[in-house]
């Protein structure tokens, strides 16, 4: 919702107070881990196939604003 808000240029509505953690991840990565992970000898292994990187639903949303020039 955020990402289409921005786009079209309307104000950006976050619920709660922002400070929600968002772990922003690329589906190429996740879709690499998952084919590693399932041709690898890894025993019963449990993998979390996230980006390390956190960021707040608050500066998401910033960021958006910046980049759609949105108000």
């Amino acid at each position: 919702d955020l990402l289409m808000s921005g786009l079209n240029k309307e104000n950006l509505q976050i619920s709660g107070d922002g400070l929600k953690i968002l772990n922003p991840t690329y589906v190429s990565d996740v879709i690499f881990g998952v084919v590693k992970a399932s041709l690898g000898n890894y025993g019963g292994e449990i993998f979390i196939l996230v980006n390390s990187e956190k960021v707040t639903v608050a500066s998401f949303a910033k960021t958006v604003k910046l980049l759609a020039g949105s108000v």
